[in-house]
């Protein structure tokens, strides 16, 4: 009736039931590691639950590894390949065994995906022939006439035939200027053939339509010597052979006092771009508008990972791809920049993401205020965040 006693009993303590879970023959109601991990019972987040890493990303003393669905995504916590963040479909792009809602690099191409133009399609050089939106190794056919736009001229307008009468690389279906001469299509008389002088006389016509350009005639007043006769030279007394006119006023910038159009003629900090504002973030007497290093760190704007604010030495200490000069949560890897409640500290790293005063591991609606922590129905979701409202059963 005293249960075992002597060599047999697992320990000097009364355990009629001689449990002992990590079977190392010291019974549990006197063995100070329970479940063999090697962290004694006082110190083990989970002193049941054998877990070596004590892992505790939510900092609530119980460790990850005991508690069933930490980010509540219906996948069980040791299974769940984002644990913190929920994600019931798992999805894991490059296999690397953390899923795409927490990872960083989800294609596993070692481009962030805060930087990565094709997030999901590995594609380490990152090449983009549009300069803009997604990579070629993502984006398709984009305009739907076979070509992918990796090799499209024009992938935007459809041009199976891919002709490109100039050469530029640019297809004549999207070429503002298709024959090259200088002169754009809309202001250009003769747009299948160069005429960079725009003389009508000089023109063949069949009908209304230009077949062809016939050499001008030398001696053709040209008073600042640019090759472009007086008659059609947008600055006749300002030598510019490439007679740009970015504002399109007929007036060409090398002559025009306010080339870009944006009101501000003497000392605009982009005298080709339009900046009315004229914003300059450093100072520099170039305005953001066309300035490469916005900050003036050193660093050029496609590759800082701060870009509005000056860091030289690039810190990136989570490696999440935004630098640690701008990132809410320098010390916590996040795609997610957001700052709920405007502490300065990002949501995935601030221990009351919306600033209700209560903690989140114990709010029950997280990324709302509900400072009452009201749950009408009991369902454990508080009413400010529950979609469906009932009464406690």
């Amino acid at each position: 009736r005293f249960g075992l006693r002597g060599p047999l009993d697992n320990c000097a303590v009364a355990n009629p039931d001689q449990a002992d879970q990590d079977g190392d023959r010291v019974g549990d109601a006197c063995d100070a590691d329970i479940d063999g991990d090697g962290v004694p019972n006082d110190r083990d987040t989970c002193p049941r639950v054998p877990d070596a890493t004590q892992r505790d990303v939510d900092d609530d003393g119980v460790g990850d590894a005991c508690q069933p669905d930490l980010d509540r995504d219906g996948v069980p916590t040791p299974i769940d390949n984002c644990r913190v963040r929920a994600n019931p479909d798992q999805r894991d792009t490059d296999g690397d065994g953390e899923g795409d809602a927490c990872d960083v690099d989800d294609d596993g191409d070692g481009v962030p995906d805060v930087r990565d133009n094709c997030p999901l399609v590995a594609n380490p050089d990152q090449a983009n022939r549009t300069g803009v939106g997604a990579g070629d190794a993502c984006a398709g056919d984009n305009d739907g006439d076979g070509v992918p736009r990796g090799h499209d001229n024009c992938w935007l307008v459809a041009n199976a035939s891919q002709q490109d009468r100039d050469g530029d690389g640019l297809g004549d279906a999207c070429d503002p200027d298709r024959d090259g001469d200088g002169v754009p299509d809309a202001q250009d008389d003769c747009p299948d053939h160069p005429d960079p002088a725009q003389v009508a006389a000089l023109r063949i016509m069949d009908g209304e339509r230009c077949v062809g350009v016939r050499q001008p005639v030398e001696g053709a007043a040209d008073a600042d010597g640019d090759g472009r006769p007086d008659a059609v030279d947008n600055c006749p007394a300002v030598a510019n052979a490439t007679q740009s006119d970015v504002d399109g006023d007929g007036q060409g910038d090398a002559c025009d006092a306010d080339a870009d159009a944006d009101g501000i003629a003497a000392g605009d900090t982009c005298p080709r771009v339009p900046n009315p504002d004229q914003a300059d973030l450093d100072g520099d007497g170039l305005g953001d508008a066309c300035d490469l290093d916005d900050d003036g760190d050193g660093v050029l704007d496609v590759a800082d990972v701060c870009p509005r604010h000056p860091d030289p030495l690039q810190a990136d200490r989570d490696g999440d791809g935004v630098g640690d000069a701008c990132d809410t949560c320098p010390a916590w890897a996040a795609l997610d920049q957001a700052d709920a409640d405007g502490d300065g500290l990002g949501n995935p790293c601030d221990p009351d993401a919306d600033g209700d005063g209560v903690l989140d591991r114990q709010d029950n609606c997280r990324g709302t205020p509900n400072p009452d922590q009201a749950d009408g129905d009991c369902d454990g979701l508080g009413d400010a965040c529950d979609a469906v409202q009932g009464v406690c059963p």
